[in-house]
């Protein structure tokens, strides 16, 4: 007889394990405090344009395959999913551009463009790069429970990659021109770190890219989301949306469910935390309650950067191609004031996401959904956002005039803003750190909230915050791992429950 289990939060995390777990023969049910499914990997919908909330990437589709595998389905029933090529354009203004490509060939021509000599060199970092993602992938496809998981035998080969360097110190050995290594290094932006702090092991992100390609599926990666819902309803579970979870129930160090917005208490053999980790702490235990994350601790923690979005509906579409990437005319500079001075920058970096030009399904015949991403300092910089909020869209829309030609603003039928401020009111992001955590060698691996709750016994933790981190497909895995050890858990206890009651005959 299987478990029953409850789950706050249906992010890709938590509907990842609520499939797994129902499938395998458990009860599950999830709460979701807005009105669908999603949450950072939700949509946004202005009319007739459809828009990604938060991830645009979708990466490492061999993740979310092995979930609907696992649960006797298939991947292409849910989602439709197409390989963009080019990947991505990098636009250095005054700099040129490099195409990204994930056929070695063209991106070594690509290069070639900027420097004959990292053109070579391209093929030897790759290889470098397959070598360390193959001896780290072990490391996150299991839970960072207790110390002597360090001990395990398919973890030894990692340690030739861990060193004290930064993702761009890595660069720099390798490659002589600054916009390659910025080719490959701004990928750190993913974890909402700058690639002058972001620890050398996530050089993998960009081999990700290059390896296995840079995917969209159809209607935008919050389909990932909710085709898993889809999958999930279909095995029997059941999804509560609009029903906020007010407090989880903790007596004597266990988690026994949790109470919802209609005041009613939902008990479970097993709860699962999918709400942003430091905001569920903190909004969900009483100080009291907690022992190691504390908010004492939580205040202490490292967070990423925010992000000031646009979602912009537009009644043309603009000569933009499906990802690109403008980098700030003084990139160190910019990086300084996200992460260091932590200033709200005159001349930052911005991201275009164009998908139209791929997938005519998010936008009217002719038009274009076009999505607008400018990191900035989380809530923790103090930048009054209400006093802010229309200038910084101002000058936004006019360094996207200067960089591409285009005058938006005419073009504009309907529209979103989102600030870190709204990051924290609207999607219970704490401090508005959109990306979570972050990704500091102190916060990492064993040093990083556990997949197992360690405050409290029967509670488990998917999403950005734990193990393996954030990013969309680590999110996942962070489902399949929490699902791992809720079904390995009960067969144990069961397991000395027979050996005592037979002991005793």
């Amino acid at each position: 007889m299987g478990k029953t289990v409850g789950i706050i939060g249906a992010g890709p995390g938590g509907l990842a394990a609520g499939l797994l777990l129902q499938t395998s023969g458990h009860s599950v049910e999830i709460f979701e405090t807005l009105p669908e499914v999603g949450g950072r990997n939700g949509r946004i919908v202005l009319g007739d344009f459809r828009f990604d909330v938060g991830p645009t990437f979708f990466l490492m589709p061999q993740i979310l395959r092995d979930v609907f595998e696992r649960s006797k389905m298939k991947l292409e029933d849910y989602l439709d999913l197409k390989r963009i090529e080019p990947m991505y354009t990098l636009d250095y203004g005054v700099g040129g551009i490099l195409r990204a490509y994930s056929d070695p060939e063209r991106m070594a021509d690509s290069i070639a463009t900027f420097s004959r000599h990292d053109r070579d060199w391209f093929f030897t970092y790759r290889e470098r790069q397959r070598r360390k993602f193959e001896a780290l992938l072990p490391a996150l496809k299991q839970p960072f429970s207790k110390w002597r998981t360090y001990l395990k035998r398919e973890n030894f080969a990692a340690l030739p990659f861990l060193d004290n360097g930064s993702v761009y110190d890595e660069l720099e050995n390798h490659f002589e021109d600054e916009r390659v290594r910025l080719a490959f290094t701004f990928q750190a932006k993913y974890l909402g770190m700058s690639p002058f702090d972001c620890p050398s092991l996530f050089t993998i992100l960009p081999h990700i890219e290059h390896s296995e390609g840079v995917w969209h599926p159809r209607g935008g990666c919050n389909q990932v989301t909710h085709g898993l819902a889809r999958a999930f309803r279909s095995a029997g579970g059941h999804i509560r949306c609009g029903q906020r979870v007010t407090k989880v129930l903790a007596t004597r160090g266990r988690v026994r469910g949790f109470t919802d917005s209609a005041g009613q208490e939902r008990l479970f053999d097993s709860t699962i935390m999918n709400a942003d980790f430091a905001y569920g702490m903190s909004e969900l235990f009483t100080d009291d309650e907690r022992g190691k994350y504390k908010n004492a601790r939580l205040n202490r923690l490292k967070l990423s950067c925010s992000t000031f979005m646009l979602y912009l509906g537009l009644r043309e579409n603009p000569a933009l191609p499906h990802h690109s990437i403008y980098f700030a005319q003084n990139y160190r500079r910019n990086l300084r004031e996200l992460t260091g001075t932590l200033e709200l920058s005159e001349d930052p970096s911005f991201y275009l996401h164009n998908p139209v030009v791929t997938d005519p399904s998010v936008a009217p015949a002719g038009k274009s959904a076009l999505y607008v991403l400018v990191p900035v300092p989380n809530l923790g910089a103090q930048i009054d956002w209400v006093k802010e909020r229309e200038r910084y869209r101002a000058l936004i829309l006019g360094k996207i005039k200067a960089r591409t030609g285009i005058d938006l603003e005419p073009l504009i039928e309907v529209e979103k803003c989102v600030t870190p401020l709204d990051w924290q009111n609207e999607y219970s992001v704490y401090k508005g750190a959109t990306f979570s955590l972050s990704h500091s060698f102190d916060q990492l691996l064993n040093f990083r909230p556990h997949n197992a709750s360690e405050d409290f016994r029967d509670l488990y933790i998917v999403g950005g915050g734990t193990h393996p981190g954030s990013g969309l497909p680590t999110i996942l895995q962070s489902g399949i791992i929490a699902s791992e050890l809720i079904s390995e858990a009960q067969p144990k206890r069961r397991a000395r429950f027979f050996a005592r009651t037979e002991a005793t005959l």
